[in-house]
């Protein structure tokens, strides 16, 4: 409670970074101070310092320090940043960034016993624990230490202690929340403790008020919403345990926002270093994005820096280079990005070093190398180290004058990368790297067991035994035509390697392989050579099969093009053969095959199947599936003394082996699918004449296999227990993944089973067999569903196989230039599949999702958003429906269904609307002067359940954007058939800008004017969503045709909004110029005046000067920036 005296309450701010605020913000304690002053407190704020944390000035690129430096001593006062604009307050604190409560236990003594604070208002911890100084209890033993110590300098000092909050998960930080939770806890029961009648301490939960997912910028420090949250949790244990102030500090609904200008000018320069790049500080902003690149061509490389310059090194001679900077304030929260500006390189630093040389041992690893050729005067050299072995790991570094080192700290087993800069007073050059090592290992054993796979006849795969602590391999080859000697053909950390491109045959070169670990290498592997007959044997026979029927195949003179076969029945057969006027040459294109049983149930099948799943367990990329966590429920088919009949098993998490039978539900009623009523006669046994004849030859396969479990979905899943299938539905990905084998046509198993009419087929990661025998086609997975059972599934999980399939992820539209996957745009592929299908239930349509969503949300860290990702939004929200099946009997259904998902989400279309995306592979991010809807979006949205990747209840989108007013058509039948209209699928719309003034003639015929889908010069398409076809009510006639002469009297109309999300730049056009694509959200308000999505609009233009009269003759209409919520 407050002292009886008159003189001010003095309150002291003890805390790190969180408290001591940066340039620009308005602190929490500023919050707390306004608080205090409305509550009519008589108070002051004491402590050392006044201001936020003096901000980073700009400067070039240091050396690192040699180990004998001295520490630079601190050039300027850590508390020179100022506050947010127009804040005035008595600021004092002792709240620095970096503080742990482990440093100030020691400090605090002297600060209380200077100030005489009759308030310790403390909020420390997180640096303990966050940089691994202290774990939750010393933690905890350091707060009870500066407890006692401040009590030592003034024993009747009031505490308010805060907990810490909850930051939201990095990298590298796993076990940080579990030590926060547990050091919270252990504060909230040891604050009674520490408190006395004297001395009284309480306890300031900041952990429950403080939400750094919203509250903060960068998922710890606060932003403007963060300080209020905390000024509030100080409030309240000051009014409600303190008697401090009548009523919490409340939080008002306009947080304003941080000015984030786009920084003005940028200036490039070559430097003897690189390139220098400034601009313009901007006052308060939390760091700087820039971008750079060194090719019109090339896509952006995006890296952030805290201070108003870029400092670029290693460039290379006569490079020039370009660059764009943008202001950043957190996420969610950056400006436009600046011109671009350029510079030409001419470094004139130093090469790194000749011949490094890395020799580790059980004990050290010796480092040493020679001097940079020419005449150079060295400053130091540094030794760049990355611990390969952990993945993200920062790279270490330190500086030598010497050419030698030891290093004795690594830790055993580790496979380590090593590179050496040369630094001069020019600054530090270009690294040289040495070989990779593992420290803790010697000179590794020479490989054994090569083999060569021949790909095609210039294409080899070397395989190889691994080699005991090899850090790598070199791979070494020989012309045996030119009689040279070996030569190194490349690197690789791994036991494999393929080589291309060796003409005129591979039989005429010669491989080896040998190991090294750092600079010690083993002797090279026995060599091989492959023999010409057997690759091209292997060309003609890939394949096929050694027990197929004889039937003889050749070609005859007797008629031409005819086929002549000798069937096993005895008989002769001819197929004649004909080409289509026109195309190329058919049988260029013929392969031999074998022959096939005819029967998928016949033993000559199984005997194949088996055979391919051993080949395939062998497989790198397939492995056994032997041994895996079981789902929850499978059927189990070792009835004993019963060959028909199954029965249902809980099996409660065990290990073992199952097969997965991927079935189409179609129109077909599922006798024996298992439901609430019927699940305890479903454990006990399942008729086998209730089984479909699907389910009855799976069975089969499965015993035969001899395997005991088979999962299928309508059996192992309650069908009408919508908790138990949202949960089953969240695991489908693990399920496909773990079985040992899937029959039909599910992609995500490590292999499948393909029972089509007459015959096997078989696919796994390493590639595709059939019983003919015959050569993978390269879009087999599209031919094969017209097969005999091929039937796209009705069932829930369909097309969850495509996160993984292999063939689906080689397409390089989903590759980066880096050969890996990106997520984003796999996930694309895989809404384009499935929203495809038809469902039952069309509230399926993101459980059925869930399970991989959450694996992709594994991957990306991201938030998940009704079918659509918070860091991918922009993109997201480019997709379009293309395609309903079979509307015309659909539409009815279609137009009853209920509420899915919000309506920007592709999942609000329900099943059976496919959906797709633009292509963004290689495009270029275009900025214009009006920003798009992501930069302003603020997104809600509810799941219905407990799942967070399953169904959602509600959700909206809201922004602060311009919006263009325009005008949806439904023309009459007057209109001429030949015209171009949005889309076909649901009849035709016309789109136009309302501005545009037309003349019609009563037939309804334009006669002067664009064509309304053109807006100009620039080409468009318009994507309408079912979502118009659900709104006859808003359609409105032209009543007054008088007044609005250039509307049809017999069309309806319905007005629409433009809401822009982004420009991508398409790749050239033609010679000379490069494309845009700009796209913009349609949207309508429905019965309720409700704003929803009605479709997406891409206006594309020839290059950028047309794309720029698009925007002046067109979006310069758009209303003035409001806010807007989609829902």
């Amino acid at each position: 409670m407050i002292p009886e005296s008159t003189r001010p309450v003095r309150t002291m701010v003890v805390g790190d970074s969180m408290s001591q605020g940066r340039e620009g913000d308005f602190a929490w304690r500023y919050r707390l101070w306004q608080w205090l002053t409305e509550e009519k407190i008589n108070f002051e704020f004491v402590g050392p310092y006044e201001g936020t944390k003096t901000p980073d000035q700009p400067r070039p690129p240091q050396p690192p320090a040699l180990k004998d430096d001295p520490l630079p001593a601190p050039d300027m006062p850590i508390d020179h940043g100022g506050y947010a604009a127009g804040v005035q307050f008595n600021s004092h604190h002792f709240s620095v960034w970096g503080r742990q409560a482990t440093q100030c236990k020691d400090l605090i003594e002297e600060q209380v016993a200077r100030f005489r604070p009759d308030y310790l208002l403390v909020m420390l911890g997180f640096n303990d624990m966050g940089w691994g100084v202290a774990d939750a209890e010393n933690t905890l033993g350091a707060m009870k230490k500066l407890v006692d110590n401040a009590r030592t300098a003034k024993s009747d000092i009031n505490f308010a202690l805060a907990d810490v909050p909850m930051r939201t998960p990095i990298d590298g930080a796993e076990k940080l929340p579990a030590m926060v939770e547990e050091y919270n806890q252990l504060l909230r029961t040891s604050v009674p403790k520490w408190s006395s009648s004297e001395s009284p301490v309480e306890l300031v939960e900041v952990w429950r008020g403080y939400h750094c997912s919203q509250g903060s910028y960068d998922g710890l420090h606060p932003n403007a919403l963060g300080e209020f949250q905390i000024a509030r949790a100080f409030s309240r244990t000051l009014s409600r345990k303190f008697r401090i102030g009548t009523q919490d500090l409340i939080i008002p609904q306009e947080i304003p926002q941080r000015p984030t200008p786009v920084p003005a000018n940028v200036v490039a320069e070559a430097v003897p270093y690189g390139i220098y790049v400034k601009w313009n500080p901007v006052y308060g902003a939390i760091g700087y994005d820039v971008r750079i690149r060194n090719n019109d061509n090339l896509p952006w490389k995006e890296s952030r820096t805290d201070v108003a310059q870029c400092n670029s090194t290693w460039t290379q001679e006569g490079q020039e280079y370009q660059y764009q900077v943008r202001t950043f304030n957190g996420e969610g929260l950056r400006s436009a990005w600046s011109h671009t500006v350029s510079a030409t390189a001419h470094p004139k630093t130093a090469p790194g070093p000749r011949k490094i040389i890395t020799k580790p041992d059980l004990y050290q690893v010796l480092v040493k190398w020679e001097e940079p050729q020419g005449q150079i005067e060295v400053d130091r050299y540094e030794i760049i180290l990355v611990d390969l072995s952990l993945p993200g790991s920062f790279p270490t570094a330190m500086a030598l004058r010497e050419t030698a080192t030891t290093f004795t700290d690594l830790s055993a087993g580790h496979r380590y990368g090593l590179a050496i800069s040369t630094w001069t007073n020019y600054g530090g050059g270009v690294p040289a790297g040495g070989r990779s090592f593992i420290a803790g290992n010697g000179k590794p054993l020479t490989p054994t067991q090569l083999q060569v796979e021949v790909q095609n006849p210039i294409t080899v795969h070397l395989k190889w035994e691994e080699s005991k602590g090899a850090a790598g391999y070199r791979v070494w080859v020989r012309n045996l035509v030119e009689g040279s000697d070996f030569v190194e053909d490349g690197e690789t950390e791994f036991a494999e390697y393929g080589i291309a491109f060796l003409m005129p045959g591979a039989w005429n070169f010669e491989f080896c392989v040998s190991a090294y670990n750092g600079s010690l290498e083993s002797e090279r592997s026995g060599s091989i050579i492959p023999l010409r007959g057997d690759i091209e044997s292997r060309a003609l026979t890939k394949n096929f099969g050694p027990t197929a029927p004889s039937t003889t195949f050749r070609w005859t003179g007797k008629f031409s093009g005819t086929l002549e076969m000798d069937a096993p029945d005895g008989k002769v057969y001819y197929v004649r053969l004909f080409n289509v006027a026109g195309s190329s040459n058919v049988f260029r294109r013929l392969q031999s095959t074998n022959g096939v049983a005819g029967d998928t149930s016949s033993d000559l099948s199984l005997q194949r199947i088996r055979t391919w799943i051993n080949d395939c367990e062998l497989h790198n990329k397939c492995g056994t599936g032997k041994d895996m966590k079981l789902p929850t429920r499978l059927v189990d088919v070792t009835q004993p003394g019963d060959r028909l009949g199954v029965h249902l098993v809980v099996t409660s998490g065990q290990i073992g082996t199952y097969m997965c039978l991927s079935h189409c539900w179609g129109k077909i009623k599922i006798k024996c699918k298992t439901e609430t009523d019927n699940l305890k006669r479903q454990l006990e046994s399942i008729p086998w004449s209730l089984l479909p004849p699907s389910f009855q030859q799976a069975v089969e396969i499965t015993r035969k296999l001899g395997v005991r479990y088979l999962w299928i979905d309508s059996l192992c899943i309650i069908q009408d227990d919508k908790i138990d299938w949202e949960k089953e539905a969240a695991q489908m990905v693990n399920v496909y993944r773990n079985s040992y084998a899937t029959i039909a046509e599910r992609l995500l198993s490590r292999r499948i089973i393909h029972c089509n009419y007459g015959e096997m087929a078989f696919d796994c990661a390493n590639g595709y067999s059939c019983e003919c025998g015959g050569e993978q086609h390269q879009n087999w997975h599209n031919l094969i569903r017209f097969s005999g059972t091929y039937i796209p599934l009705r069932s829930r999980s369909k097309y969850l196989a495509l996160l993984n399939n292999p063939i689906t992820t080689s397409i390089t539209a989903i590759a980066t230039k880096n050969g890996k996957i990106d997520p984003y745009e796999r996930w694309h592929r895989v809404i384009g599949e499935y929203t495809c299908l038809n469902l039952t239930f069309t509230g399926d349509m993101l459980p059925a999702l869930s399970g991989l969503a959450h694996e992709t949300a594994e991957v990306t860290n991201d938030t998940y958003l009704a079918g659509m990702w918070k860091n991918n939004l922009e993109q997201d929200l480019m997709w379009r429906v293309v395609t309903v099946a079979d509307w015309k009997k659909q539409r009815a259904k279609i137009l009853k269904r209920g509420w899915i998902a919000p309506t920007w989400s592709w999942a609000s279309t329900g099943s059976g609307c496919k959906v797709d995306y633009p292509t963004f592979q290689n495009a270029e991010l275009l900025d214009y002067k009006t920003p798009g809807i992501m930069e302003t979006a603020q997104i809600s949205c509810s799941p219905s359940g407990a799942d967070l990747y399953g169904s959602v209840s509600f959700g909206f989108l809201t922004a602060v954007i311009k919006r263009l007013s325009i005008m949806i058509q439904r023309p009459c039948s007057h209109w001429d058939r030949k015209r171009r209209w949005t889309n076909w699928i649901y009849g035709r719309y016309l789109l136009y800008a309302r501005e545009d003034k037309r003349e019609f003639r009563e037939e309804c015929a334009p006669v002067t004017g664009e064509a309304p889908l053109e807006f100009g010069t620039a080409e468009s398409e318009v994507w309408v969503d079912p979502s118009v076809e659900r709104m006859n009510s808003c359609f409105i006639r032209n009543s007054r045709p008088e007044e609005f002469p250039e509307l049809c009297r017999h069309c309806t109309f319905l007005p629409a909004e433009l809401i822009y999300i982004k420009g991508y730049g398409l790749g050239s056009r033609n010679a000379r110029t490069k494309g845009t694509r700009d796209s913009f959200l349609i949207v309508v308000k429905d019965a309720t005046s409700s704003y929803i999505r009605a479709g997406l609009l891409e206006v594309i233009c020839d290059d950028w000067a047309e794309r720029q009269i698009w925007y002046r003759n067109v979006w310069a209409a758009a209303k003035p920036e409001t806010s807007i919520t989609i829902y």
